[in-house]
């Protein structure tokens, strides 16, 4: 790893404040590097230290073009094990897997050392106030392949068989919940919790 990328990583590190930061192994540097970022969700507060790093010149100053790529249902750890982005914001679950299924990334950072989702239903949904009520219902998720397992634990921890029917529909999942044609999903505390 060269030393501009080096001091990028830390540039990033100590500017992004998220789930998990992967890179790809390997990256090679030269002189004046372009670092393609992929996000893990549309911009969002935890993106905030990578827009404040871009706006202050932090990565202009080390020579460093740093382009933010936008949003896209791609897993993130594909997207850099495919070379098509250096570093990127992905979730432990999914580093994980991918590191199982053979991608040659590396997570270098995990910030938040406990979960930041939970299950997310609407507020006026009286028939679903504990997990075993999920059963039989619509799940929308996001494509994460653990998810549909750990939230059907999480269901029979609470006494229900973990029985759902799982659509993916990565950012519409929270409209389809808001609009009653799903009837759960996962949510990030920090913001739609």
């Amino acid at each position: 790893m060269s030393g501009r990328l080096r001091r990028a990583l830390a540039v990033m590190a100590t500017t992004v404040a998220t789930l998990s930061l992967v890179t790809a192994c390997g990256s090679g540097g030269g002189s004046d590097q372009t670092i393609r970022f992929a996000l893990d969700w549309t911009p969002n507060t935890n993106h905030s230290g990578l827009y404040v790093a871009l706006q202050r010149g932090y990565f202009a100053d080390a020579g460093l073009d740093v382009q933010v790529l936008p949003y896209n249902n791609t897993s993130v750890d594909t997207v850099v094990d495919a070379g098509n982005a250096e570093f990127g914001i992905s979730t432990h679950n999914s580093s994980t897997f991918a590191r199982a299924s053979g991608a040659r990334i590396q997570s270098v950072l995990a910030p938040l050392q406990h979960w930041a989702t939970g299950i997310g239903v609407r507020a006026d949904r009286a028939d679903l106030a504990s997990p075993k009520n999920l059963d039989g219902k619509t799940y929308a998720g996001f494509g994460d392949p653990g998810e549909k397992e750990s939230l059907a634990q999480v269901i029979r921890n609470d006494g229900g068989t973990g029985e759902f029917t799982s659509v993916m529909l990565g950012s519409s999942a929270y409209e389809a919940v808001y609009s009653g044609k799903a009837d759960f999903t996962v949510s990030y505390l920090a913001w739609e919790g």
